[in-house]
Order: structure tokens, then sequence, then C-alpha cells
């Protein structure tokens, strides 16, 4: 932001206060993206394994409503 002065109250300073701001929302969204899909991922893995388990041992997998 080196060419937007302190204080300026130019339009061209606030388009590049609102990229800047932009980015950093980018940035974080695309950070809590991917621990999310991480997150999801182990999830995931973990109910497969329970399901190999319960059908292991012949247990009825319980119908789950949407």
């Amino acid at each position: 932001m080196a060419k937007c002065p302190y204080n300026s109250s130019s339009e061209y300073c606030e388009i590049e206060v609102q990229l800047e701001v932009a980015k950093v929302a980018e940035d974080e969204a695309t950070e809590t993206f991917h621990e999310m899909d991480a997150e999801i991922r182990r999830l995931l893995q973990r109910i497969e394994l329970l399901g190999k388990t319960l059908q292991q041992y012949n247990i009825p997998i319980p119908e789950v409503e949407d």
C-alpha cells in the first residue's frame, strides 16, 4: 500500500485498501477451508472404519435420516 498515503481520501486509495482487505479475507477463508477439509477427511475415515467394524461383527448399521 505504498501508493496509498495515510488518510488519503482519493478513490484510488479506497480501492487499494479494499483490495488488501479482500486478499486477507481470501487467505483466511482458504486456510479455514483447508483445515475443515482435512477434518472432514479424518472423520470420514473414522466413519468407514466404524462401519467395517460393525460389519465384521454382523452388527446392523442404522439408517440415518437426512
